[in-house]
């Protein structure tokens, strides 16, 4: 298991590292949440920040600050929006005709 793992982890990497290459290429911004930003545990709403991890088989769940019913994936992913979206937007005014993709 352990061997699957790494050999799991040096994929992601070779597949970051030509993902930077081609978007270097095309004058694309590449950017990239650390793998641990808390994109699932962080209320998109109000801001939260869950305690615990939350279980991958729960697919929604109740923020106790607002109330607000939260799907893991849509919350996830609009929070990597926005977390991305702070670190680059001081250099893209800088960057003329550039195309920006949010991975």
């Amino acid at each position: 298991a352990r061997f699957r793992s790494s050999i799991t982890l040096s994929a992601w990497g070779q597949l970051k590292l030509i993902l930077k290459n081609v978007a270097e290429k095309r004058k694309v911004v590449l950017a990239f949440a650390g793998s641990y930003f808390p994109s699932t545990r962080l209320a998109s709403c109000c801001g939260y920040l869950s305690p615990s991890t939350i279980p991958t088989d729960l697919r929604e769940w109740v923020c106790p600050n607002c109330n607000t019913t939260l799907d893991r994936d849509v919350n996830a992913a609009i929070n990597i929006e926005r977390y991305v979206d702070d670190k680059i937007k001081k250099y893209i005014n800088k960057l003329e005709g550039v195309q920006t993709f949010i991975c």
